[in-house]
């Protein structure tokens, strides 16, 4: 996901995740992970996305034009492991 920026302190996982396009949009999954915690994700995806478009939805859930983001977080750690998933909304 070329627009979402990844947050400083995680790292993406290169052989996790997915991408495709369909006549309805693009879907895209992937994950990172990191020594961090779900509030400081959270609080700099708050802060960025906007600036790029996003509008926040709920709780780790943005929307932008016809695609939605959600942020969700794996059981497990640390590390913390996130999942990022970007589908037509």
């Amino acid at each position: 996901m070329d627009d979402v920026p990844l947050m400083p302190g995680l790292t993406l996982l290169d052989d996790a995740g997915m991408a495709f396009d369909d006549e309805a949009g693009r879907v895209v999954e992937s994950y990172a992970y990191g020594v961090v915690t779900e509030a400081e994700v959270l609080a700099f995806y708050d802060e960025t996305l906007p600036q790029l478009g996003w509008q926040a939805t709920g709780l780790g859930s943005y929307g932008r034009e016809s695609e939605l983001l959600r942020i969700e977080f794996l059981v497990g750690g640390p590390p913390l492991t996130i999942r990022f998933f970007l589908s037509p909304g």
